[in-house]
């Protein structure tokens, strides 16, 4: 049976003809091998997996990808065009007890997190466990196996969940709550260090490599467009021909990579990454919230007027911003970064088109 993505993504199929491209270098490791791929269905994940796919296929690489699946029928029942693909094996179970493949694993890519998109109080526990346990599971199959390499999917979070400051010749606590201890920001941003730490004691143990990325704002096919993920919002609601509103005062900063140039950057850093190094893998193009919206806007032809700020700035008041220093990923060459902000966002909606 073809296994090719379907005709009416030929646009999806130029994104992963991209990555093969910014990766042909790093091809060689895998040639031979099965890479283990957790969080398959999520955002990450499936970029990913469509992408070693791709790259079997086209590039004639004797690769196997194996994906942990919490749910197979639902995983194929979104992915219909993958069921049949000869490359492509499962293991179905939960991420603290799943049963190890069967076969040699020589990659793992851990891009499994526990979403709060619902706001869930017993969310924070479910992080942690996941986080813990799961990452646990995870370098139990690296020892078993024998890998070569191991990819930690972190986060720029690790950056702004400090729980403890300086304050005169002593250190103060700040958490004062438990719902401070508990909030998103603490929990997602110490868990994912907690990982970093967990996989890097490993990986001096037992001499796999450690690629750990801390990644920060993106776009492009497949980012939901009905979560907390603005620029998927903005581009919703501009698709929709509706105002486009910003609940904040429009300027925290952010920078934004597209999923090619995201995928390609995680592939070459779990084989070129100096181990146990966390590298910064975000965009470089720098804007507000609301030059975001009114360039979401303009890529759809809606004026500038079709961009709601609701809430008036402070002035003087410190910037919110999310941003990251890449120089580390890009002097090691290991940051992929062939798309604009403009052509991503144009990118992302036309294969909504196409998928419709």
């Amino acid at each position: 049976m073809d296994t090719a993505i379907p005709s009416g993504f030929s646009l999806f199929e130029q994104d992963l003809n991209i990555i093969a491209t910014q990766t042909d270098d790093v091809l060689y490791d895998f040639e031979n091998g099965n890479v283990f791929i957790t969080g398959a269905s999520g955002f990450f994940g499936i970029w990913l997996v469509e992408a070693f796919l791709w790259m079997a296929r086209e590039r004639q690489l004797n690769l196997t990808v194996t994906v942990l699946l919490r749910d197979a029928g639902r995983f194929f029942t979104r992915y219909p065009h993958l069921r049949d693909n000869p490359a492509l094996r499962w293991v179905e179970g939960d991420l603290e007890t799943f049963e190890f493949p069967v076969q040699s694993v020589s990659h793992i890519i851990h891009a499994a997190s526990v979403p709060n998109l619902d706001g869930r109080d017993s969310w924070a526990s479910e992080h942690v466990r996941a986080g813990v346990l799961g990452m646990s599971r995870i370098l139990k199959l690296a020892e078993e196996k024998k890998i070569r390499s191991l990819l930690v999917t972190s986060s720029g979070g690790v950056y702004t969940s400090v729980l403890e400051c300086r304050g005169g010749n002593g250190f103060v606590e700040e958490v004062d709550s438990i719902s401070a201890l508990t909030s998103e920001k603490i929990v997602y941003g110490q868990t994912k260090r907690m990982m970093e730490i967990m996989s890097a004691a490993e990986a001096r143990k037992h001499g796999f490599k450690l690629a750990i990325a801390r990644c920060f704002a993106f776009v492009g096919p497949y980012l939901p467009m009905d979560a907390n993920y603005a620029i998927g919002n903005f581009i919703r609601d501009a698709r929709e021909r509706k105002c486009i509103v910003i609940s904040g005062d429009g300027t925290p900063l952010r920078s934004y990579l597209y999923a090619a140039d995201l995928a390609a950057s995680l592939i070459r850093l779990l084989v070129k990454c100096r181990s146990g190094v966390p590298y910064n893998i975000a965009g470089t193009e720098v804007l507000s919230i609301k030059q975001l919206g009114l360039l979401v806007a303009k890529c759809h032809g809606m004026p500038n007027e079709s961009v709601k700020i609701m809430t008036p700035a402070t002035p003087d008041a410190p910037i919110n911003q999310y941003l990251a220093d890449i120089n580390k990923a890009r002097n090691d060459g290991l940051l992929c970064n062939s798309t604009s902000l403009v052509d991503a966002i144009a990118r992302t909606s036309k294969w909504l088109d196409l998928k419709a």
